[in-house]
């Protein structure tokens, strides 16, 4: 019985380190696509965005499109850190109408803020139709987040804290693109904007932890090859006596 129960606990043990390998394995090939296309987007000109929207793009993608700022509608989102600085701040993102009723967020830069995400700079952004070129990213998201989703209610600008798609779909309705424009640092109408595309870690880092899980899983399953050959061993010679 004893060793039937290390067996199923060897099974659960083995699969679960096996599957948390796979996991850093599609992390490592998230990170490399994201390499991937970061080259891509420096390495090219801008293309103007596609009707369909942002749909079937790659990320970063260096796109152009023209539309209008909607400076009422403004969110902030705050607990931002500065680029390539000490600072905590915000970063202010503006939704640009395009044609046809579609909205896509442009992230206009970061700006020092209180701790509640309060700026003191001026957030109105460029007025009449206008020509934005960037690059095409995700929401950022934390690593722990603690505090839950930050909002101001009933008046703009919002301030958020990290903003999941379906909350901004609520403020903006279902013309919202689901992916947020990186105003590039040569555009007029921004602010601080040195961005990190590459991810903060490479693919190497996760496929040694996929090493060191698929080590994890080898070693459980050898402890538990070296415990079964031995209660063989002893029951065979039970056996014989």
């Amino acid at each position: 019985m004893v060793f039937w129960l290390l067996t199923l606990l060897m099974v659960a043990v083995v699969a679960l380190f096996a599957r948390l390998a796979l996991w850093q394995y599609h992390r490592a090939q998230e990170r490399t696509l994201l390499l991937q296309s970061y080259a891509a987007a420096r390495g090219g000109g801008a293309r103007q965005l596609p009707a369909k929207g942002v749909a079937g793009l790659p990320p970063y993608a260096h796109v152009f499109a023209r539309g209008q700022y909607d400076g009422r509608r403004q969110i902030v989102f705050i607990e931002r850190p500065q680029p390539d600085g000490p600072a905590v701040g915000a970063d202010v993102v503006t939704p640009l109408r395009l044609p046809g009723g579609r909205i896509l967020l442009v992230n206009r830069g970061w700006v020092p803020a209180s701790p509640q995400g309060h700026v003191r700079v001026s957030l109105a952004p460029p007025a009449g139709t206008v020509r934005v070129t960037g690059y095409l990213a995700d929401l950022s998201r934390a690593g722990v987040q603690l505090g839950g989703r930050k909002s101001m209610q009933g008046q703009w600008p919002r301030y958020l804290l990290y903003p999941r798609w379906k909350d901004l779909d609520a403020l903006y309705g279902p013309g919202l693109q689901h992916r947020i424009l990186w105003l590039a640092p040569s555009e007029p109408g921004g602010y601080d904007r040195a961005w990190r595309f590459r991810p903060a870690h490479g693919p190497d880092e996760n496929y040694g932890y996929m090493a060191q899980w698929i080590g994890l899983a080898a070693t459980v399953f050898i402890v538990w090859l070296v415990l079964a050959l031995r209660s063989l061993r002893r029951s065979y010679g039970d056996n014989r006596r």
